[in-house]
């Protein structure tokens, strides 16, 4: 096959690109667009009405950022949901507010907000907006502003008509009157596990705290214009794994450079506009931003950057040079998200696998024997815990294989053999699920030969997790009794198991020195 000439490959990639940053993601949000009119539009209008534009903005603010949730649920779960991105976000403001021109203290209030999450928009965000401040306004009115913005767009999200319907209440039984503290305790064993596996998920937050706090430290003592813009393409792009992190950047560079031409163009030919047709453009495209946003976030910021760039600077004027200055920070910082995904800490979920396929294995032997244990007699009294357990070590493969699809360059061959892995397991339960211990025979396999193949399975199991190729022995095809659907299953899953395994460590074994047995 020929080369690809570089005039081809550019017409690919811009063709990759585009098809890229144009797929469709979701619905047109509509009632939200009118809810993102009302949210800025009202205190706007008040201030502008009043005379004190910049008051208007500061709340503005606070209705823009926590607008952009959209809650879910039924009732109680969505007052939950406002209420916590409301609290959490106005306490950020204050605390913004409160380090503000103190830089050590700033640094340690956002290493300390960057891992808070929130069904809604990140405190983060609103934190950084306050230590950076807003002219003509002080911090304490600023920091009480934002969050009486932010209540009435937490009102407004309870509107059936904006947000949608809620979804019929679920009744409580007995054993689930506590939900606050069931709540706490999954988001600490949450917590606990994250940091023990070091999953994709901890690393983000770990590499979104030095990222975005090293950022924030260059551009305070820089005096960089705009920094604020640096910092939201990096919180915007970065995300947990390198193919999330390239398609949130390709679809946010791009139309962040259609938005801020077209806030230039508005700036270079409408001279010295009165504040209120401002203020209604502003409105306006902040509207139209919040509905294309759930179906392309490609298209969102064509809309959602000049809103931004006009409301922040409504009675300040600003030039086509300070949108410049806003889309090559913007740039900026979703370059650096992209780098501190790939160079930062990045997960290596490959060294996972072999770990990931010895617990499947031992999860099907505990199976295995469970069924045999069982064969011949009545059905049994507790629960099918060791199936659960081998559907579950089945989808912490298949999560592992979609975080691998993510990788700069996927590991195609490796990715197969888990393909294989996982269609093998799902075979090999199959006719054990279809004809249970208990049920009428003839039954398609024996007591003994299920034990011999969980025997197999932990024979190998225990050898996955090791540097050399483990060693395997093939169960016994024509054992009597056993049918050959369940046998080659095992067989299958030996092999392929062992393959994944080999080309998971293949990089580890290779820097390790060879040692020679004594």
């Amino acid at each position: 096959m020929a080369a690809r000439t570089p005039l081809r490959a550019a017409r690919d990639t811009v063709r990759t690109v585009t098809g890229l940053y144009l797929a469709r993601e979701g619905q047109y949000a509509w009632h939200l667009g009118v809810g993102m009119v009302l949210a800025l539009g009202v205190p706007l209008s008040i201030g502008i009405a009043s005379g004190h534009a910049p008051l208007g903005v500061a709340a503005g603010i606070g209705a823009y950022l926590l607008v952009l949730l959209p809650p879910q649920g039924d009732l109680h779960t969505r007052v939950r949901q406002i209420g916590t991105q409301w609290l959490a976000c106005a306490a950020a403001t204050a605390l913004g507010a409160l380090v503000s021109g103190n830089l050590p203290l700033t640094v340690l209030a956002i290493l300390v907000i960057v891992p808070v999450k929130t069904p809604g928009m990140a405190p983060v965000i609103p934190l950084v907006f306050a230590v950076q401040g807003l002219a003509g306004v002080g911090g304490a009115p600023y920091a009480l502003l934002f969050t009486v913005g932010g209540l009435w767009t937490s009102l407004l999200l309870l509107v059936p008509f904006i947000a949608g319907r809620p979804d019929p209440a679920r009744p409580v039984h007995d054993g689930h009157r506590r939900p606050g503290a069931r709540a706490l305790g999954r988001y600490w064993e949450s917590l606990r596990a994250s940091v023990t596996d070091r999953t994709p998920e901890f690393r983000y937050n770990v590499r979104l705290a030095v990222c975005f706090t090293l950022t924030f430290v260059a551009i305070d003592l820089l005096h960089t214009p705009h920094g604020l813009w640096v910092l939201a393409g990096i919180f915007g792009c970065l995300r947990p794994t390198w193919g999330q992190t390239t398609s949130r950047t390709a679809k946010r560079v791009i139309g962040i450079i259609l938005g801020s031409s077209l806030a230039a163009a508005l700036l270079i030919f409408t001279s010295s506009p009165p504040v209120p047709l401002l203020a209604a453009v502003t409105v306006a495209f902040a509207g139209i931003a919040r509905i294309l946003r759930g179906y392309n976030y490609g298209l969102w910021p064509i809309f959602a950057s000049p809103a931004m760039l006009l409301l922040l600077s409504l009675d300040t004027r600003s030039t086509w040079i300070d949108a410049l200055e806003r889309v090559s920070n913007n740039v900026l910082g979703a370059a650096l998200a992209a780098l501190a995904t790939l160079f930062l800490w990045p997960h290596r979920e490959q060294t996972l696998v072999p770990g990931h396929l010895e617990d499947l294995l031992m999860a099907q032997a505990r199976y295995l024997a469970r069924v045999a244990s069982l064969a011949g007699g009545p059905p049994p009294a507790e629960r099918a815990h060791t199936r659960d357990a081998v559907e579950a070590s089945e989808q912490h493969l298949a999560t592992s294989r979609k975080r691998l699809a993510t990788q700069p360059r996927p590991p195609q061959q490796l990715m197969a053999e888990l393909a294989a892995v996982l269609d093998a397991s799902a075979l090999l339960r199959a006719p054990l699920t279809v004809h249970p211990p208990h049920a009428s025979p003839p039954l398609p396999y024996t007591v003994d030969g299920l034990r011999l193949l969980a025997g197999q399975l932990r024979d190998v199991g225990a050898a996955l997790d090791g540097l050399d190729t483990p060693h395997t022995t093939q169960p016994a095809l024509s054992r009597p009794g056993m049918s050959t659907d369940i046998t080659d299953a095992a067989t299958a899953l030996i092999r392929h198991a062992t393959g994944a395994a080999v080309l998971a460590t293949a990089p580890k074994r290779a820097a390790k020195p060879t040692s020679v047995p004594r």
